[in-house]
């Protein structure tokens, strides 16, 4: 078991939203005593999604999920009881989360860094992202239809389906500012 970190350093995280292009991507910056759980959070906020799908994370040959009760894999364990720290072995190390089991949203988020944390910056936080996540919950209009529609000059734009699109939406924007806002008031302590 890897030794538990010093408090006064901070995790670098990449998490990549896989098989989308352009790709969507958030390099964030997180405590390592906070949990699996607490990193769910966090992904929910900086996708800009509600969290109102199932989810889990795959590290170490072991699947972390909350709640659990093995319903769904054998060597499933709860994401509360699973620091960073031990969930990412070393710099380089890749965990998997798959959010929202029907549209199969699964990320890669890598340890890039260990860095010591700044008292003068609140974690966590978001400082690097590209574009916005796909909308939740949009049935059959498909992220790249979206994006499609996007690319086309204003007037030449499929007018029901940006009716569909909530208001200030763009899929070629990643907010930091938004996001870090939202990290500031998170659903539970982060």
């Amino acid at each position: 078991m890897p030794r538990k970190p010093q408090t006064s350093n901070i995790y670098q995280l990449k998490i990549v939203l896989k098989y989308f292009s352009p790709p969507i991507w958030r390099r964030v910056l997180v405590s390592p005593i906070g949990t699996l759980a607490h990193l769910h959070e966090v992904i929910q906020i900086v996708m800009d999604w509600d969290g109102d799908h199932l989810h889990c994370f795959e590290a170490n040959g072991n699947v972390y999920s909350p709640g659990f009760d093995g319903s769904f894999f054998p060597s499933e364990k709860d994401e509360d009881d699973v620091q960073l720290w031990e969930a990412f072995k070393k710099e380089g190390s890749v965990i998997k989360y798959t959010y929202d089991f029907g549209d199969s949203w699964i990320h890669t988020v890598t340890l890039e860094k260990i860095i010591p944390a700044d008292p003068a910056k609140a974690y966590p936080c978001a400082i690097a992202g590209k574009r916005a996540a796909p909308l939740e919950d949009f049935g059959e209009l498909s992220h790249a239809s979206i994006v499609e529609q996007f690319a086309l000059d204003a007037p030449d734009r499929d007018a029901e389906i940006m009716d569909m699109i909530p208001e200030g939406y763009d899929p070629a924007v990643c907010d930091l500012d938004k996001i870090n806002l939202r990290l500031s008031f998170p659903k539970r302590s982060l």
